[in-house]
């Protein structure tokens, strides 16, 4: 069974009906790593909040390319 990393970066999909660069790839997997390394705890969720939301932006901005 292959990991959602691998999945997102061998599979071919489409995102806004367009195949994704590479680089979309990537940041689209750097958000879901930033999500899956968050602690979440009361303490981070602040600090967890606004790295997802800079990996989101990259995401995000990388559509616009």
């Amino acid at each position: 069974m292959r990991s959602i990393q691998e999945v997102l970066v061998s599979t071919e999909y489409l995102i806004n009906g367009k195949l994704p660069s590479m680089e979309i790839r990537e940041n689209l997997l750097a958000v879901i790593q930033t999500i899956l390394d968050c602690e979440w705890t009361q303490n981070t969720k602040h600090t967890d909040t606004v790295k997802i939301m800079d990996k989101v932006n990259q995401f995000l901005n990388s559509l616009k390319h």
